[in-house]
């Protein structure tokens, strides 16, 4: 098996849950983390471990290719190379186009939950709709933690993992993703009628 299987994850569809009001983006407790997982998640008896959500440089990162267009297409409405009667409006979509992006970079963060109970892997993300991917931690096969340099100087970066029976996922730009990668890889290890090894 190797870090990018093809393989699809599969995924439900379901009315996107609301989150409680201060939900951590750091490594939650046990006690209060299961207030933010919705309960129609989880089966009888399951035991959240924690509950994250993305970083808020999640909003950089998705957004950074249109804030440079944005910052570029207003630098340009004041140079000399532009059109003298739409430098105006060049400036004003320039604002329009960074503002709309970042927004709906808002509305995915905050639709996006990475859950890890004693029996599972979650992921809930999708605006709208929730696109959920569920994977038994007997199933999964693989794990790796990624990420660029300069998430790595922010301490954000990516989970991946690959189940047998659900395929490939990823938790992107989780803060300390070195210590989640490591209470993940336990989880899978301590995991009843486990016989896959996760690295």
């Amino acid at each position: 098996m190797t870090d990018h299987d093809d393989r699809k994850p599969r995924v439900s569809s379901a009315p996107l849950p609301t989150l409680n009001e201060g939900t951590t983006t750091g490594v939650a407790v046990e006690s209060p983390v299961v207030e933010a997982v919705p309960a129609h998640l989880l089966d009888g008896g399951e035991i959240v471990h924690f509950a994250v959500k993305p970083s808020p440089w999640f909003l950089l990162f998705v957004s950074g290719r249109f804030i440079l267009f944005a910052i570029a297409l207003a630098a340009f409405s004041y140079s000399p190379w532009a059109p003298a009667n739409y430098a105006g409006t060049l400036f004003q979509a320039a604002i329009a186009i960074a503002a709309l992006r970042i927004g709906w970079a808002m509305l995915e963060w905050a639709s996006s939950l990475y859950v890890l109970t004693n029996r599972r892997i979650l992921s809930v993300r999708g605006v709208g709709t929730a696109m959920i991917y569920s994977a038994p931690l007997p199933t999964v096969e693989k794990t790796w933690k990624t990420g660029v340099a300069i998430g790595a100087a922010l301490g954000v970066g990516d989970i991946g993992f690959t189940s047998s029976t659900e395929g490939t996922d990823c938790w992107r730009l989780v803060r300390r993703p070195g210590e989640l990668h490591e209470r993940l890889k336990k989880a899978i290890r301590n995991s009843p009628g486990n016989g896959n090894h996760a690295s």
